[in-house]
């Protein structure tokens, strides 16, 4: 727990696959059989798996990492981007 940074494992609603993110930690948990839908591999403090994201359409990302958006600006803005897709998109029925 406390600092951390992080890279992105996937697309997510908040960033792009492979981006440094920096934010704290202030829980942590173990969730067998969901290592493929990771979204973060922590790299400092000490390296981990955290988080999860639900399919590549998805909007939903869990996780403990608390990000600071002031470390990278483009947070806001794919957040914001994430949002106005999903509001758009088409319903199939």
């Amino acid at each position: 727990m406390g600092y951390a940074v992080a890279e992105t494992l996937q697309n997510s609603i908040l960033a792009r696959k492979g981006e440094r993110l920096r934010g704290h930690l202030f829980h942590w948990s173990k969730l067998p059989g969901l290592t493929e839908r990771a979204a973060y591999r922590i790299l400092e403090p000490e390296e981990q798996l955290e988080g999860f994201i639900l399919g590549p359409e998805s909007n939903v990302l869990g996780s403990y990492l608390h990000l600071h958006f002031g470390s990278e600006p483009s947070l806001a803005r794919q957040f914001v981007e994430s949002c106005t897709q999903w509001a758009n998109r088409e319903i199939l029925c």
